[in-house]
């Protein structure tokens, strides 16, 4: 897949199939768009598009992590535009006639039926389907995906997250939400205790659910490992760090400088100080006998999800 920062110096040399949003978080409802984009480029020989307006300082996947899974739902072409002042002072007739036909040449744009774009949220699913009419392209309007509570959305994402809803958190995605990042050396007490930990450092702009404790699904090395995640700041061990630590049932490798993705599958409790590293430990080990109940208790959260 190739990214576009810069579509202003862009021009396709094929038609495409677009779709455009912010897709933040690739929920259920983003995935749908692009599933359809990708669906009509491959019927139609032409480029699969994505066109992704960032607007957000703080959000739900990084954009390395966005990044990969666009490509891996098998898009070609992955636009990033921000948002800026002349973004947000282009017209909504001058973005189909500049952007999506003169330099995307698009061919099929699929959209969400709330979609809104141009100068003052003017342009809208109506004018499109018009300009497509006129200009050579045509629109497809798909609708909201919703369940008993509404229409899936990010901001329902970040509420639901906020509160530490795992469960509805990766009902809402589609998927488990997850960190990633390098394995960074620690104090390395965990090791002292016999409970060896994996630290990384999530990017600033990763939002995070509540500190506290997480019963979770780790990969690295194509492996995967179940474990309990602490998130936030290690308040019963001095230090500043601020990030994931994750304690794995069974493994004992040496995990420094590999990449490493966890699933936040269940928020177990919240981050607290105990008076010593000896209580620490006890409630580890709690904690890890709750985690294996969770996990026997339900072996299809382990299943992989779309």
């Amino acid at each position: 897949m190739i990214i576009i920062g810069e579509v202003s110096s862009y021009e396709s040399q094929s038609g495409t199939a677009v779709t455009i949003g912010k897709f933040d978080g690739l929920h259920r409802g983003h995935r749908e768009l692009i599933r359809r984009t990708v669906k009509r480029a491959r019927e139609d020989n032409l480029e699969a598009a994505v066109f992704s307006i960032s607007i957000a300082s703080e959000s739900l996947l990084t954009r390395r992590e966005r990044t990969r899974m666009i490509s891996e739902m098998g898009a070609d072409k992955l636009i990033e535009a921000d948002i800026s002042s002349e973004f947000l002072s282009t017209s909504a007739e001058s973005f189909i006639r500049d952007t999506l036909c003169g330099r995307l040449r698009a061919r099929h744009v699929v959209i969400g039926e709330d979609f809104h774009f141009g100068r003052g949220r003017a342009g809208d699913a109506a004018m499109l389907e018009r300009e497509g009419r006129r200009l050579g392209f045509d629109v497809e309007v798909v609708p909201f995906l919703g369940d008993a509570e509404g229409k899936i959305s990010s901001s329902r994402v970040r509420e639901a997250l906020s509160r530490g809803d795992m469960e509805c958190v990766g009902e809402l995605l589609g998927y488990p939400y997850f960190v990633t990042g390098v394995i960074v050396h620690g104090r390395q007490l965990g090791r002292t205790i016999g409970v060896p930990t994996a630290n990384l450092i999530t990017e600033k702009n990763k939002l995070l659910p509540p500190y506290g404790v997480y019963y979770t699904r780790s990969e690295v090395w194509d492996r995967q490992y179940l474990g309990v995640t602490n998130v936030g700041t290690k308040p019963t061990v001095e230090g500043d760090f601020t990030g994931v630590e994750t304690y794995f049932f069974d493994c004992n490798e040496d995990l420094y400088g590999e990449v490493l993705k966890t699933e936040l599958l269940h928020f177990a409790r919240p981050e607290q100080k105990f008076p010593s590293v000896a209580d620490l430990r006890e409630r580890i080990a709690l904690d890890e006998q709750g985690a294996l109940r969770y996990f026997k208790e339900d072996a299809k959260r382990f299943k992989d999800r779309v």
